[in-house]
């Protein structure tokens, strides 16, 4: 779902990067009043993780793609506004090293993805889980939730942008989307509690349960799972279009997407390597450069408390 450049006109793209920004500066300077010490180096491993799970596209029938978006599952382990960090960090990785998302329309993308799938699918998840007491069945439809409503998203900015009518662009985004929220959904609940059991306790934000805590062998024991998802699982993946590539085929629109900017490892490949060996290692270095800088901008922000 990551819009790339020459999709969105400025006039949606620059007010989307202005609400981001803001949105960004204030959860940065939440959770750096609020987040305890050990959170610090899972917020880096989710990250990495999140990372690592969207180059692994899976196919959803129909000729189409779908991948991890993974806001649910980062802000109920840290919080919305620890999630709508992760997610930006995550996204302007994304489009800078990887030419995966625009530059012009990272403000959108964060919008759509952090925004709304993060922190509004994470009020979803606690006003289901409030209503209902049962968590995963919680974290199934706020999953599902946060991917229909950042491919609504999605289509109101295509439609603002004089691209597609929203008779059109909404019900194809919101069709193809739905089918891919299942996974979201599934992958999100496995996730979750593979949290819990490598890291010895629950570790659900704490507005859900009264305790977290992750050890030291659980974060390398997830960076390490990062790392293998990467190279094991990324140069299988599937190389059909995703929902959004898929809809601006159907819709004609698919040749406005444009570049001007040249990334170092343009749709997660080596330059001068080939196959999945250029996958994997472009993979590899994706995780450990989005686990050093969240990482590392969680501890300023840590500090600065």
């Amino acid at each position: 779902m990551h819009i790339p450049d020459g999709f969105l006109e400025p006039k949606v793209w620059v007010p989307l990067t202005v609400l981001s920004a803001g949105a960004v500066v204030s959860a940065s300077k939440k959770i750096g009043k609020k987040m305890d010490e050990k959170m610090v180096p899972l917020m880096g491993v989710l990250a990495a993780f999140v990372f690592a799970a969207q180059m692994v596209n899976f196919p959803i029938g129909g000729g189409t793609s779908g991948h991890l978006m993974g806001g649910v599952l980062i802000a109920t382990i840290v919080g919305p506004y620890g999630g709508l960090v992760i997610m930006a960090t995550i996204l302007i990785l994304q489009a800078l090293l990887f030419q995966d998302g625009g530059i012009t329309a990272l403000g959108a993308n964060i919008f759509n993805m952090g925004i709304v799938g993060a922190v509004f699918g994470y009020i979803v998840f606690r006003g289901i889980n409030k209503f209902t007491g049962n968590i995963r069945f919680s974290l199934f439809t706020a999953s599902w939730f946060s991917v229909v409503a950042a491919s609504g998203a999605a289509a109101v900015e295509l439609s603002l942008s004089k691209v597609v009518p929203i008779t059109l662009s909404a019900p194809a985004m919101l069709g193809i989307h739905s089918i891919i929220g299942i996974g979201e959904g599934a992958v999100t609940i496995a996730a979750l509690d593979l949290v819990s059991r490598v890291g010895g306790d629950t570790v659900f934000a704490s507005e859900v349960t009264v305790e977290k805590r992750i050890t030291k062998k659980a974060i390398w024991i997830w960076l390490a799972l990062s790392i293998g998802v990467a190279m094991l699982l990324a140069p299988f993946a599937s190389q059909l279009p995703d929902g959004l590539e898929k809809v601006a085929e159907t819709l004609g629109f698919i040749e406005r997407g444009s570049s001007n900017f040249s990334s170092p490892l343009p749709d997660y490949r080596i330059p001068g390597l080939s196959g999945g060996i250029s996958t994997a290692m472009a993979g590899i270095i994706g995780v450990l450069v989005t686990f050093g800088l969240a990482y590392m901008i969680v501890r300023i922000l840590h500090r600065k408390r």
